[in-house]
């Protein structure tokens, strides 16, 4: 599984990375769009992706995210994005526009074990 955080935040970078490690994954950080579309070029044909969006801390607007959540092919691709629970505005914008699975970041915090599991 391909597993790629969209985020600039380097505690969750860290967060993630540990997590990846300890379940034998590899997590590639994407700090820009160009990182980000080359870590989702770079997908294996029989490889699944799982691509984590934070929603704060993007490089990407939200409206170029959901542009690139929409390139994605949705039986190779997983998309979960988080956000701070005191802006819930963000998590509607990101509900409206399909970006996957949204979430606050403390219920993202709890799942990632999960995420590299399985």
């Amino acid at each position: 599984m391909r597993v790629i955080l969209l985020s600039r935040d380097l505690m969750f970078i860290s967060r993630v990375k540990e997590v990846a490690t300890s379940n034998q994954h590899e997590a590639f950080i994407a700090r820009s769009e160009e990182a980000l579309q080359s870590a989702i070029s770079a997908l294996m044909p029989e490889e699944r992706g799982l691509l984590l969006v934070d929603l704060e801390k993007s490089p990407l607007s939200l409206e170029r995210t959901q542009q690139v959540v929409e390139a994605l092919d949705p039986g190779a691709w997983r998309c979960i994005s988080f956000y701070s629970h005191v802006h819930v505005d963000t998590a509607t914008q990101a509900k409206e526009r399909g970006l996957g699975e949204v979430m606050p970041r403390s219920r993202f915090v709890q799942v990632l074990p999960q995420l590299f599991q399985g």
